[in-house]
């Protein structure tokens, strides 16, 4: 026969007859029922069960987590109140002195005898087996994180209550007594960790858990996060609601406008067709937006934040020509994978995280194809007044955001004329653009050496140079540059002395009649830069400057030109933005018009 405790709790604020009555009358407490009941111990899950790992999977885990700083204390706390399934969550702690944290969720909680083993060593709801490492969807997994955090901390406590339960119970550890004692509480579902530290947290610290906070918030877009400076606060200053979409909460967490970040996901599929998760990037337009720190470019696998990736090189190997040198770009990845082509007992660092190579050279493939898309999605699509739509309830979120269009947007364009002999007006069907005559040739010479240097000799056009060009003291790595880009030069005597007849007719237009051919050459094969470079000098140097007054029809072909450019369009290869765009709409409320232009379809 089994043995209930009642527990009558009167609700804050009503009277025992008002509590009478609302039980009576309500549908949910029509009938007392026994599963309305509490047990005094209710047995939960198998799967919720905190439970010792074996000696076998301690092993096999390299487990070594150390807690350090406060922030090591709200990370493994946020990772435990995700795993909880919470939908709210709230990190406070004090001002004046900052000794004490405390992290508030509503996810599922914890029973009184997971509550007693919670703060032991090694103990964990997360695995049982050495099978649930290859099948592990949750962020924590070694059962030491609490116990750390009480060796860390002054004091310890814990309280919770699961949704089966009408009451809660909290836990009290002190790190001087190495003592706790378990006491019933009235309480919200959920859990409530409060930690007092040794030492007061620093301005520094207090920085990098906002950041943390802010991270944790941009790949968890429908949890909503709260951030309390002091937890006598009513109000919390930072605050980041539940969002349906990851560009949303960029939007929320970011001062950054909608209209200059762009967006792409792809689907990750197998040979055979079976789909084993995705990717999404979200990448700041180059020319608008870049740091001098890297904090703005991450990557996380299934929502752990990884601090070294092999895929920031090649974000950065993407973004090289379009942001200027030593700035960094705003890209965050986000790949969701199988658990079973995660191994996530590379390191005794849980940051640490290492992918199966069977699927390392397919992620970075598609990864560089959403940025190579995301970088060449419309303008059209992402308007400054998409950010309402995506904030206000009222509005069913915009489909359009996920549509894919064609790179080349602007169907029909007219160049209106030039200004100050330095920019170009263009006239396009929903925007008026403004290019800068000599960045935007830069754009276009570069991309025009870029194909001759990948390009087949069979398909070029050489013209013979009136009289040889002679160099001297030349040395053979000079000459190798050279005949990448298809310049041959033949040896006079053996050694240091060459003589080229012919040059490709793309490098023989280029050329500025104002210095040297052969300094400019040389300067193509500078061996103490990459080819690269060199191609990028050269082009700004050859592209027409500032102050030159260009024809109708130079304008009209330049414009064409850059319109068909098959690379970047934004910036030049040194990173400085080749136009600026003004929708019509945004010129409507400069003139503070309460109409705007219909856009043809």
């Amino acid at each position: 026969m089994e043995c209930y405790k009642l527990l009558f709790v009167w609700p804050i604020g009503k009277s025992p007859l008002q509590t009478l009555q609302y039980a009576a009358y309500s549908s949910h407490y029509r009938s007392f029922r026994p599963r309305y009941l509490v047990r005094a111990q209710q047995e939960i899950g198998a799967s919720h069960q905190v439970r010792p790992l074996t000696r076998q999977v301690i092993e096999k885990i390299h487990s070594d987590e150390i807690i350090r700083s406060p922030v090591d204390v709200v990370r493994e706390l946020l990772d435990n109140a995700i795993d909880a399934q919470a939908n709210i969550i709230t990190v406070e702690w004090q001002e004046d002195k900052r000794r004490r944290i405390r992290v508030i969720d509503n996810g599922m909680g914890m029973s009184l005898a997971n509550l007693e083993l919670c703060i032991q060593s090694h103990t964990t709801s997360k695995i049982a087996s050495l099978d649930d490492l290859h099948h592990m969807n949750t962020l924590g997994f070694r059962g030491q994180a609490l116990w750390a955090i009480a060796i860390y901390c002054e004091s310890l406590c814990i309280s919770s209550r699961p949704a089966s339960e009408w009451v809660g119970y909290r836990l009290e550890y002190s790190n001087h007594l190495s003592k706790h004692h378990i006491v019933p509480v009235s309480q919200d579902m959920g859990t409530c960790v409060q930690v007092s530290l040794h030492e007061a947290a620093t301005g520094q610290h207090e920085k990098q858990i906002r950041n943390l906070f802010q991270r944790y918030a941009l790949i968890y877009p429908k949890i909503s996060f709260r951030l309390r400076k002091n937890i006598h606060e009513r109000r919390p200053y930072i605050v980041y609601s539940k969002c349906r979409h990851l560009l949303e909460r960029v939007v929320q967490v970011l001062p950054i406008p909608s209209n200059e970040l762009r967006y792409h996901q792809v689907k990750l599929e197998q040979q055979q067709g079976n789909p084993i998760g995705h990717i999404q990037v979200i990448i700041g337009l180059p020319e608008r937006i870049h740091r001098a720190r890297n904090d703005w470019m991450w990557t996380s696998i299934n929502g752990r934040i990884l601090e070294q990736s092999i895929f920031q090189e090649l974000i950065m190997a993407k973004t090289k020509k379009m942001i200027p040198s030593g700035r960094y770009p705003l890209c965050f990845v986000l790949i969701e994978l199988k658990p079973t082509y995660v191994i996530w007992d590379f390191s005794p660092k849980k940051l640490d995280v290492q992918i199966k190579p069977c699927i390392q050279q397919e992620l970075q493939k598609n990864i560089s194809y959403c940025i190579d898309r995301a970088l060449d999605v419309s303008d059209a699509l992402y308007k400054e007044t998409d950010a309402s739509e995506w904030t206000n309830d009222r509005f069913g979120y915009p489909e359009k955001v996920l549509s894919q269009q064609s790179c080349d947007h602007f169907q029909k364009w007219k160049v209106v004329g030039q200004l100050k002999k330095t920019y170009i007006v263009v006239e396009t069907d929903s925007s008026v653009l403004l290019l800068e005559q000599h960045v935007a040739h830069e754009g276009v010479l570069f991309e025009k050496l870029c194909e001759l240097w990948r390009s087949k000799p069979e398909f070029l056009s050489f013209c013979s140079l009136p009289s040889s060009l002679l160099l001297q003291g030349v040395p053979q790595i000079c000459i190798e540059r050279l005949q990448q880009l298809h310049i041959h030069a033949r040896s006079l005597d053996g050694m240091l002395t060459w003589t080229i007849d012919e040059l490709p007719k793309i490098i023989f237009d280029m050329l500025h009649h104002n210095d040297s051919c052969e300094a400019q050459l040389m300067r193509i094969a500078n061996p103490q830069r990459n080819l690269e470079d060199n191609l990028a000098d050269f082009a700004c140097r050859c592209a027409w400057n500032n102050g030159k007054e260009l024809t109708q029809f130079q304008m009209d072909r330049l414009v064409d030109q850059w319109m068909h450019l098959k690379g970047n369009k934004r910036t030049c290869p040194h990173g400085r933005p080749i136009f600026i765009q003004l929708h019509d709409n945004y010129l409507s409320r400069l003139f503070k018009r309460t109409w705007f232009p219909i856009e043809k379809s």
